[in-house]
């Protein structure tokens, strides 16, 4: 029998959800206040702030679909799927909420995600896409038909962001025959780079 009054009573004991990161968790993501982001299937994962052990379950949101690969700005997480991108954001794990972007661009390769300033650059089957409040948009319309960019294989794509500048490697063929090779984003002078 608990014969305790409440005014006798200590504050809860913080860490009785917290669990270890789940087994099958991936694409850790690093994100403002502490918190790290993971997911598996099409499930969401945060950590406790600061507290990269703890990830209590009811920290987790689930998506539509299976997410590729995740990418951060600001205190904003992207998480491109097989479907739609989504945007997740909060001022701390408990409070996440995501964000289904109006668009079917879907993301074809989890190493072509890069975060920069005010979003995240990744490969789609159309193109290559920035993911920002506004919405989703195919930055490289206009450079590639998506028959040549089909067949740059985009699901092969790697990126990484230099100098203001997109580098994305490819192991299809290009529009002018090669296979396999580099193209850069340059958005300083806006152009596209071979």
């Amino acid at each position: 029998t608990d014969t305790r009054k409440g005014s006798e009573l200590q504050e809860p004991l913080a860490t009785l959800t917290w669990l270890p990161p789940p087994a099958n968790l991936q694409g850790l993501t690093g994100m403002a206040n502490g918190v790290m982001a993971g997911f598996f299937d099409a499930t969401v994962c945060f950590c406790e702030p600061f507290t990269p052990y703890a990830w209590p379950v009811e920290y987790q949101l689930t998506v539509k679909y299976p997410i590729i690969g995740m990418g951060s700005y600001g205190q904003t997480l992207f998480a491109g799927t097989r479907g739609s991108a989504y945007l997740i954001s909060g001022a701390d794990s408990a409070s996440m909420s995501a964000q289904e972007l109006p668009s079917s661009q879907s993301c074809s390769s989890a190493r072509s995600i890069v975060s920069v300033e005010n979003g995240v650059l990744y490969a789609s089957p159309d193109g290559i896409c920035l993911a920002d409040y506004t919405g989703v948009k195919v930055i490289t319309d206009g450079l590639f038909t998506r028959v040549d960019w089909q067949a740059m294989n985009p699901s092969s794509i790697y990126a990484a962001l230099h100098d203001g500048a997109y580098y994305f490697i490819f192991s299809g063929t290009d529009p002018y025959g090669t296979t396999g090779g580099c193209y850069a984003l340059d958005f300083k002078s806006q152009k596209l780079i071979r």
